[in-house]
Formats: C-alpha cells, sequence, structure tokens
C-alpha cells in the first residue's frame, strides 16, 4: 500500500515499521553470521580451559588448601585419604568424583566417605564408620557388635581408648552362633539389657549367654547363673534381681541357678532339696 503524505514522501507499509522485507544486504549478513560468531566463541573458549587444564595450572586453582575429616574417630586419617585415592594434591571435582565412587577397604570401621561442604578452599569429608556398641563371643573368638549390625573382629591392641573401656565395662555377649547375633531386633534387645545390668548392678553381670532358641541366661561375677529366658520384659527382670541376688548369696553353694523369667516369682533351683 502506497500513501502520500503532505510532503510528498512516499511511506512503504501503513504501520511506518520496517518489515523483513525491508532490511538490507548488511542486516542479512549480520543476521546469518551471528551463530557462526557464536559457536566459535564457544570453541576458542574451551580450546583455551583444556589447554589450561592440561598444563596443570586451571586443576589447581581448585586443590583445596585444607581437607577437614568429621566423624573420623576410629579409622586412621592415613586409611580415609588412602580409600578415596587423595594425596593432597587433588582438585575439589577429583576428590568429589572419587568420594562418590567409594568401595569397601580393609579398614574395619570405614563405611563411606562424601564430600559435605566447601568454603574457603577448605573441603570437610563426612566419614562414616561402624560403631562398636557391644562386645561379643561367638564360636570362641571375640568381635565388637556395632550398631550397622556387623560384627568386628576384637584388635587387642589397637583397640583401646575411651570408646572401647566403656564397652568393656558392660557385660559381654555370648550368641551362640552367627544366624543368633545377626538377629538386629535381638541385638537390640541384649544391648539394652547390657545397659540396665550396668544401671542397676554395676560390675555385678559379667555376662550375657544368648541360646539357638533366643534364650537368655546371666552369669555374674562370681559364675552364678540367672535364667531370663525369653527376651520379654528384661527391664522388669533386671530390676528385681538386686534382692533376689542378695537372698541366694548365702545358698549360692547349693543352688543350680535362678529362674527370673517370671519377674513376679523368682524361683530358686536348687542342687539338693533345701533343709
Amino acid at each position: 500500500m502506497r500513501e502520500r503524505t503532505a510532503l510528498g514522501r512516499l511511506v512503504v507499509g501503513g504501520s511506518g515499521a520496517p518489515g523483513r522485507e525491508g532490511r538490507g544486504p548488511r542486516q542479512r549478513r549480520g543476521s546469518a553470521l551471528r551463530p557462526v560468531l557464536v559457536w566459535g566463541g564457544l570453541l576458542v573458549a574451551a580450546t583455551v580451559i583444556g589447554m589450561l587444564w592440561a598444563s596443570g595450572w586451571l586443576p589447581s586453582v581448585f586443590v583445596p588448601d585444607k581437607l577437614v575429616l568429621r566423624g573420623c574417630d576410629l579409622t586412621k586419617p592415613e586409611e580415609v585419604l588412602l580409600a578415596i585415592k587423595c594425596t593432597g594434591q587433588e582438585s575439589l571435582p577429583t576428590i568429589w568424583l572419587r568420594s562418590r565412587k567409594f568401595a569397601p577397604t580393609n579398614s574395619r570401621w570405614l563405611r563411606g566417605v562424601k564430600v559435605d561442604s566447601v568454603s574457603a578452599r577448605q573441603v570437610t569429608l563426612d566419614v562414616a564408620e561402624s560403631r562398636p556398641i557391644l562386645l561379643a563371643k561367638m564360636d570362641g573368638a571375640e568381635y565388637w557388635l556395632c550398631t550397622d549390625g556387623r560384627l568386628l573382629p576384637v584388635d587387642a591392641a589397637a583397640d583401646q581408648g575411651q570408646v572401647f573401656s566403656t564397652i568393656r565395662a558392660l557385660p559381654r555377649a555370648d550368641f551362640a552362633s552367627g544366624e543368633v547375633a545377626a538377629d538386629s531386633q535381638l541385638a537390640g534387645l541384649v544391648l539394652a539389657l547390657a545397659a540396665a545390668c550396668q544401671a542397676v548392678m554395676p560390675g555385678v553381670i559379667k555376662l550375657i549367654s544368648v541360646g539357638a532358641d533366643r534364650t537368655i541366661w546371666l552369669v555374674d561375677r562370681e559364675a552364678f547363673r540367672v535364667y531370663l529366658g525369653e527376651p520379654t520384659d528384661l527391664a522388669a527382670k533386671v530390676g528385681a534381681l538386686p534382692k533376689a541376688l542378695r537372698i541366694c548369696a548365702a545358698d549360692r553353694d547349693r543352688l543350680r541357678y535362678l529362674d527370673a523369667s517370671n519377674p513376679r516369682m523368682l524361683i530358686q533351683k536348687w542342687r539338693e532339696p533345701p533343709h
């Protein structure tokens, strides 16, 4: 549509705004070159970054100045670093990838490592460990029963410190088999029983024996046996023991054991009928 104005100029298009048809050759060439320039710039940037990375300069920018191990109580720091193949020269991306690919090691306690936080070129690694909670005996060998259900062999020379001495103060648990010890619910009950014995009668009970049928016996420091039976009402059974053991003290040489399977009625089992 052609319109003539009062000044006699010819205007193409009623709105006055130029359409695509109105662009000149220079504009069209600029539009066509724009994607080429963008991709070319990206290619140059990638090449420069690759060269800097290959030269070792760029990775060094991401190498942390400090590694902090959190939760590393039982595992030696060098065992953690060895598990993720870290020598102190690795960049943050490398440390992160290796912690993600963590595989079980020969370390008894180490269960996992992950990057928790990064700040001011400091990397904090969260260390996951098996936590011992009870000393157990099975098939003649001693183990640490851990919170994750694992049974780890005792190393008398290495297992020193407050954690282990506290556990050794609790009654030891003897399990009839590995299958019994692997019962996490039962293991939890045995741990609660050990804590209750230590709280009510500190140092009196030395051994908790768990049979293949899941029944429980206690043995005190003088080798006197107490039958608790099924792992039920354990708190009530333990609560009734201090008085019952005092009553039995005078006749222990003639008693076979004390039946405390019913906390409301404890029964003395005699080797021979009392006089």
